[in-house]
């Protein structure tokens, strides 16, 4: 691209003043390389949409009110803000001047929607970009699989935390049939403590709600925590050994 200035495809205008700092300094942020934005009304308008989830840059346009003097006759001043877009984060039919680089590419991707494309599609993709050296379409892509792979880490997180909470309510079900009902005191009655609650707080606090046919069987059957369950061996050592310690 020869001309890196922001800049609206849609209307043919250069942003000027304070707007370009903003947008240069929203396209070093976030990666882009197209330095070309829109209104959400310039890219209905053509056929394409922000992605869902993405949020635009706020600009400002300064102008004045011809109708509306002030004491010195002079027209009063007003500045209004609106948000833009960059290029890269539309989908839709996006035409093909606003692209710059490979617009086949970029066409391929807004088509689809990278979130619906498998990684190899993606690769696929970023290799072809690779070839070409456009430089706008490898940044989008990597971005795009730097964030689905925190996505993906996310939800193993997520089906690990799961895990240890079921894994908690079973040593609840079979402390619970062990113990005959028996596992909160009467301290921890008075204080509206459940029997679940007593496998998911801290050692310290259930040892003081814990009655002794608990506290007992936990010396056999420690007690984990999901931090313990998730965790490293000497983790859930240490958790055997709180356990252990309960009498």
């Amino acid at each position: 691209m020869t001309n890196n200035n922001p800049r609206n495809p849609a209307s043919g205008t250069t942003y000027q003043g304070a707007n370009t700092e903003i947008l240069s300094k929203a396209m070093a942020a976030n990666g882009w390389v197209n330095p070309r934005f829109v209104t959400f009304l310039d890219a209905t308008a053509n056929h394409c949409h922000p992605r869902r989830g993405c949020h635009g840059t706020k600009i400002m346009k300064v102008g004045a009110h011809e109708s509306d003097q002030d004491a010195t006759g002079k027209p009063k001043k007003y500045i209004k803000f609106y948000t833009v877009f960059n290029i890269e984060q539309l989908s839709g039919d996006i035409p093909a001047h606003w692209l710059g680089g490979s617009s086949e590419i970029f066409q391929a991707l807004a088509e689809s929607d990278m979130h619906t494309l498998s990684e190899e599609e993606l690769q696929a993709l970023l290799d072809m970009a690779i070839d070409e050296d456009d430089t706008a379409v490898i940044t989008m892509i990597e971005a795009h699989l730097d964030s689905r792979d925190r996505y993906q880490k996310s939800m193993e997180r997520r089906a690990q935390l799961e895990w240890a909470g079921d894994m908690i309510d079973r040593q609840w079900e079979a402390a619970d049939i062990a113990c005959k009902g028996l596992l909160v005191n009467k301290l921890g009655y008075a204080d509206g403590i459940k029997s679940r609650d007593l496998f998911r707080m801290t050692m310290k606090r259930a040892r003081k709600y814990a009655t002794e046919e608990l506290l007992r069987y936990w010396v056999d059957n420690p007690r984990m925590t999901k931090t313990a369950l998730r965790g490293t061996r000497e983790m859930r050592e240490k958790a055997a050994k709180e356990c252990f310690m309960a009498l």
